[in-house]
């Protein structure tokens, strides 16, 4: 009886882990499926794919710098301070995790923080606070791209406000209202174990990081806005900014593995009116070329970056292991402050 209960928890547990391979398979099945195989053929075949190649893979080195440094200043703003040769080549490693999903990725430092002393659910609300300050820095860069339309006073139908006015208000409104919680600190929130290190922080601490993420966000946009340039897609900077902003955030989303096929499915719809071809079909087909060849080269370039950090980690640990004291260190250095005192702690 045992064994036949167990069975259907391990097809459950197999069933998840292949349901966002399944997912990414159908999505790209479906936009290959959609359209005529010769024009596809025909765009990959006529496409610069190793300008797009090299473009792809220097983004993900530039990116990685960016990555770290802004890590660095999210941790410090949660009273964790932290070196540049521990966390480049640990976040570095995760890069391995992340091609499964973003949040496997992030995973990866919330074990490095707690390899380096710090509590688990310290390091959860960390992990948080990180992920807060990522998402208002594309939400920072979507609201900078719809700025010069609403600059410019485009306004709409019956005098309503300026064209990409409302996006940009939501965002600021949205922001405000996080930095607003954060300075008011209610206590229901801020007595919370798991929240403690987001209301160390408080508002100018989430101001500061945001800001330390935006060249790591800006990074990651701008590279998709270059390559489509190079491979002929003459999507405007400003625009580029808000969908490829949203073509990023859809990509961190764990539906699949790597953001295969979400991130083809983003491209195609939001920029393949820019693309250069006669009919629908044809701009469709243009962007999906150039969809797999940036993001295969970027898988790649991810994967190495990956294993060379891996490789790095690996030798600082054999030098440990064996009584010699490597001069870039061989643990995790952070110096980690008290958090303020939460009275009445919930959990």
């Amino acid at each position: 009886m045992t064994g036949m209960a167990g069975a259907p928890g391990a097809a459950g547990r197999q069933a998840r882990r292949w349901l966002p391979w399944l997912v990414a398979a159908a999505i790209l099945a479906v936009l290959v499926l959609r359209l005529p195989r010769a024009q596809l053929l025909h765009a990959l075949a006529a496409g610069p794919s190793w300008k797009v190649a090299l473009c792809s893979a220097a983004v993900v080195g530039a990116a990685l710098l960016a990555d770290v440094w802004a890590t660095i200043a999210a941790f410090a703003a949660t009273g964790v301070r932290c070196r540049w040769r521990g966390v480049l080549p640990a976040r570095g490693a995760t890069y391995l995790l992340g091609l499964l999903n973003f949040a496997v990725g992030q995973g990866g430092m919330g074990l490095y923080l707690h390899r380096a002393g710090v509590a688990p659910l310290r390091v959860l609300g960390t992990l948080l606070f990180l992920l807060a300050t990522q998402v208002a820095a594309l939400a920072a860069v979507a609201a900078a791209g719809t700025l010069p339309g609403a600059l410019a006073g485009g306004g709409s139908v019956g005098g309503g406000p300026p064209a990409g006015s409302l996006p940009l208000l939501a965002t600021v409104t949205a922001l405000a209202a996080a930095f607003a919680v954060l300075a008011w600190r209610p206590a229901r929130l801020s007595r919370h174990r798991i929240l403690a290190p987001v209301f160390a922080a408080g508002g100018g601490g989430f101001l500061r990081a945001t800001a330390a993420r935006l060249p790591h966000v800006l990074t990651m946009v701008a590279g998709l806005w270059l390559g489509l340039r190079l491979w002929g897609v003459a999507l405007p900077l400003a625009r580029g900014l808000v969908v490829l902003s949203v073509a990023v955030l859809v990509t961190v989303l764990p539906i699949a593995p790597s953001g295969l096929g979400t991130l083809e499915l983003a491209l195609v719809e939001l920029t393949s009116a820019y693309a250069p071809g006669q009919t629908g079909a044809a701009q469709r087909a243009s962007v999906l070329a150039f969809s797999f060849v940036y993001h295969f080269f970027a898988i790649a370039a991810q994967a190495a970056v990956g294993l060379l950090c891996l490789a790095w980690l690996a030798r600082r640990a054999r030098r440990a292991g064996s009584g010699r004291s490597p001069a870039d260190g061989s643990a995790p250095e952070c110096a980690i402050a008290p958090l303020p005192a939460l009275g009445n702690v919930s959990d």
